[in-house]
Order: C-alpha cells, then sequence, then structure tokens
C-alpha cells in the first residue's frame, strides 16, 4: 500500500504489520514510529460484509475532518503526529504515532491475573 507522510512517498508492507484490529492496521515505518491505517470498504478484512464496508466508509469520511482538527498533545501522550494521505494529500487514510513496545494496554489493569491480588478495584482506579 502506497501512503504520503509530509508529502513523501511511504510502502507499506504486510511483513510490517505490528497489529491488527477492527478499523485499521498499524505497519511498523522504523524504530520508533508506526502508521495507523484505517481500512478501505474494499479491504479484504471487510470484503463481502455490506455493514462493515459502511463503517468503513462512515469512519474514513468522519476522519477526514477529525483528524485534521486534533490538537498537538504533549510528548508524554501517544498521539497522532503527522496524517498519512494519499497522494493528492487530500484524503486522509490514516497517521502516525510513536511506536511503543513490550508496554501494557491500560485496560489490562483491570484483570486481577494480570495486576495479582494485591489490589484491590478501588486502588486501580
Amino acid at each position: 500500500m502506497e501512503l504520503y507522510i509530509n508529502g513523501k512517498r511511504v510502502r507499506v508492507d504486510p511483513s510490517d504489520s505490528v497489529g491488527k484490529g477492527g478499523e485499521a492496521d498499524v505497519y511498523r515505518l522504523d524504530q520508533d514510529t508506526v502508521v495507523k491505517v484505517f481500512k478501505q470498504p474494499d479491504n479484504p478484512d471487510v470484503c463481502g460484509n455490506p455493514a462493515d464496508q459502511e463503517a468503513a466508509r462512515r469512519r474514513l469520511d468522519e476522519h477526514q475532518s477529525k483528524l485534521r482538527a486534533f490538537p498537538s498533545l504533549s510528548q508524554n501522550v501517544i498521539s497522532p503526529m503527522h496524517l498519512a494521505t494519499d497522494r493528492s494529500g487530500q484524503r486522509v487514510l490514516g497517521y502516525t504515532m510513536k511506536f511503543l513496545q513490550d508496554a501494557e494496554v491500560l485496560m489490562r489493569w483491570s484483570e486481577r491475573s494480570f495486576r495479582g491480588n494485591d489490589l484491590d478495584n478501588n486502588a486501580v482506579l
């Protein structure tokens, strides 16, 4: 897949994938950066499912303004850094963000098996 980040052409390859979800795939660009690419309605993961294809279409349309308006945040917050667009730079396809390795998803703290018995729910909250 071909994307443009700050006007520079970038090719992502499935072998560079570091994550896959219902709305997007995440590809490693370098040691510290990944790009989250939203699934297009013709993505094999949603093809054949009209509801998922329509959801992909709506999500992409929504992100055209939503991601362009996203504020710059502190370096301590993982957030979009640069938009990934089509060749014209007009259509947002995703965004880059810092790549965290060996990190735990915050939601894991809700799992007693993860946090152990030393912390109760009130301490976690």
